[in-house]
């Protein structure tokens, strides 16, 4: 048996330099497609921006070298973007009674009128953005003021439940940013169902699992953002649910229970989900694939499972492009009741937010 950790610790070492290499080289390509996100969809996503950082902070956590610049800038814009979506502006009804008591002209609160039935509501931003299509620059301009003062606002969702949680699991916000954090985790509480689980939502409906499973999932995730305190209503939403179909499922659960320091039989599972390449799928008795693998050696390392997580590091290094990304067809996880043609245009994100995984799960196997 000592001779077998000492290969293994040789092993390890001589595979560290590669991991190093490779989520290095993953750096740019993650950098250019989650900037062109930000910067061409105003967007915070969940698949693009909190990987962006995530994938980021752990790099930086590990020693690979880094714009922190860059990082910082980033991190502060999703910040701002989630904070503007804690707020859903619109007009009601009740708006344009108020503008029209603010005697703003009858030609332009004709054009208004409308209004109510057509944006259901947004950030502030694009509320102006909806009011500048129904009037003039000049309209616009002369009554801004007004129509933001008599806009209704409604809670928003943050950017969505998923964003919110990835970006507190990303630890990308730490003491400093504690105001941040209290009032995300505030929201993450109140958007949690009576029944202790939180809705599905991004694209979780889109991929290949159940709504149930969409939900167990969900909750889980919400689960382990929050502190252990505020977790009880959802895990005892969980405790009784199957692990599911695709293998996140299985990751999660093992996350949760490492979080609290309990046994875990889904660690048994997730080894026998190995694939003889050293990789796992998203779908059991699927190809491996880099986003299942990603995730797999996130949770890994943890446990003490050196050999999976070798075999899983030597699947990744093997199959990562020139571009510093790596394969991830939306069949591997998407429904397969969809096109081929919708497919076709899902391989950017799935390709991205596989990358992604894949970069987190090789960085999380450092010391």
């Amino acid at each position: 048996m000592p001779a077998i950790a000492s290969l293994l610790l040789a092993l390890f070492a001589q595979d560290e330099a590669a991991v190093r290499a490779a989520v290095s080289r993953s750096l740019p390509y993650l950098e250019k497609d989650g900037v062109a996100w930000m910067r061409e969809r105003a967007c915070l996503s969940c698949h693009h921006v909190p990987f962006l950082l995530w994938s980021h902070r752990i790099a930086q956590a590990k020693g690979i070298p880094l714009d922190a610049g860059k990082l910082s800038a980033w991190t502060e814009w999703a910040r701002k973007e989630s904070t503007q979506q804690r707020v859903k502006v619109r007009l009601s009804p009740e708006g344009l009674e108020a503008l029209r008591a603010a005697e703003v002209p009858a030609d332009t609160l004709e054009k208004l009128t409308g209004f109510p039935k057509k944006f259901g509501g947004g950030k502030e931003e694009v509320y102006l953005a909806e009011l500048a299509k129904l009037l003039t620059p000049d309209e616009l301009a002369r009554h801004r003021d007004a129509l933001l003062k008599h806009a209704t606002r409604d809670k928003g969702d943050g950017g969505g439940l998923d964003s919110m949680v990835q970006l507190l699991l990303s630890g990308s916000y730490a003491a400093g940013d504690a105001e941040f954090v209290d009032a995300t985790l505030g929201r993450i509480r109140e958007l949690q169902r009576a029944d202790g689980s939180w809705k599905p939502g991004g694209q979780l409906f889109s991929t290949n699992r159940s709504a149930a499973e969409a939900t167990q999932l969900t909750t889980s995730w919400a689960v382990l953002a929050l502190p252990d305190a505020d977790g009880a209503r959802g895990r005892s939403y969980i405790q009784d649910a199957s692990a599911g179909k695709v293998l996140e499922g299985l990751v999660v659960r093992l996350l949760l229970a490492t979080k609290r320091g309990e046994p875990c039989e889904d660690l048994k599972e997730l080894l026998a989900r190995q694939n003889a390449d050293g990789g796992w799928a998203s779908l059991h008795g699927a190809e491996s694939d880099a986003f299942a693998t990603g995730q797999a050696l996130f949770v890994l390392p943890a446990t003490g499972a050196e050999e999976a997580v070798r075999r899983g590091r030597r699947f990744l290094l093997e199959r990562q492009r020139d571009d510093g990304s790596w394969p991830v067809p939306p069949a591997a996880l998407t429904s397969s009741k969809r096109k081929p043609e919708t497919q076709k245009t899902l391989v950017p994100i799935y390709g991205y937010w596989g990358s992604a995984w894949a970069s987190i799960g090789l960085a999380s196997t450092l010391p």
